[in-house]
Formats: structure tokens, C-alpha cells, sequence
């Protein structure tokens, strides 16, 4: 009977050594894994300021204006070349050091500029 007990106990002592040896696993990886969404995360809300910065620019902020219609995707580049308070305003709110055809990640728009197609790019740094 007694040969039986310490069996018993040596079975239990096992199981919980596998139930936090499991459960150590299980928590190491939920760290990795909540940083690799977090990291996720950031790369998805900045490429939606991205997008929402550059379609304002397209359709808005350096389109060029027409008999008081504005010509979207059609660019003014007076607004583009010189210093444009309302653009500037607009990459500052986004929380973005945005620049215009620059590097890192960037959207791409297509334009009409000096009269031909071509493509647009609005970059952040990731």
C-alpha cells in the first residue's frame, strides 16, 4: 500500500511539472506574440495616415484649381513647390514626418503633372 502512495505521488509531481512547464511556454509566447501585433499595429495606422495624407494632397491640398472647380489627381505645382501652410499642416496632425517622393514606406498616387501621367509619392519613415 505504501509502494502505491509514493507512485501516486511521483505520478502527481510529474503532472505538475508538465502543467508549468506548459504554461511557462504558453506565457514566453504570448509576450512574442503580442509584440509581433503590436509592431503590426503601428505599420497598419501608418500607412493609413499615409493614405488618408496623400488622397488629401491628390484631391485637395495641391490640386490645381479651375474657375473655382478643383481638378483632383490633376497637380498645381505652385502648391507643390513652395512652402504650403495647409500641407504642412496636414502631415504635423497625422503625427508623420511626412515627405513628398522621399524614402521608407510610401503610397502612390497617380497624377497629372506638367501635363503627363505620372506617379506621386507621399513616404514616411517606418
Amino acid at each position: 500500500m505504501q509502494h502505491r502512495r509514493a507512485q501516486m505521488s511521483f505520478d502527481m509531481l510529474v503532472y505538475f511539472l508538465e502543467l508549468l512547464l506548459l504554461l511557462s511556454y504558453g506565457l514566453a509566447y504570448t509576450g512574442y506574440f503580442a509584440k509581433a501585433n503590436a509592431e503590426q499595429a503601428k505599420h497598419a495606422i501608418l500607412l493609413t495616415k499615409l493614405v488618408a495624407y496623400s488622397d488629401y494632397i491628390v484631391k485637395y491640398g495641391a490640386a490645381e484649381v479651375k474657375d473655382g472647380v478643383i481638378l483632383s489627381h490633376k497637380i498645381d505645382e505652385l502648391k507643390l513647390g513652395t512652402r504650403n501652410p495647409k500641407l504642412e499642416t496636414g502631415g504635423a496632425a497625422s503625427g508623420v514626418d511626412i515627405s513628398i517622393n522621399g524614402g521608407g514606406i510610401c503610397i502612390q498616387r497617380l497624377v497629372i503633372r506638367a501635363g503627363e501621367i505620372n506617379t506621386f509619392g507621399v513616404c514616411a519613415d517606418a
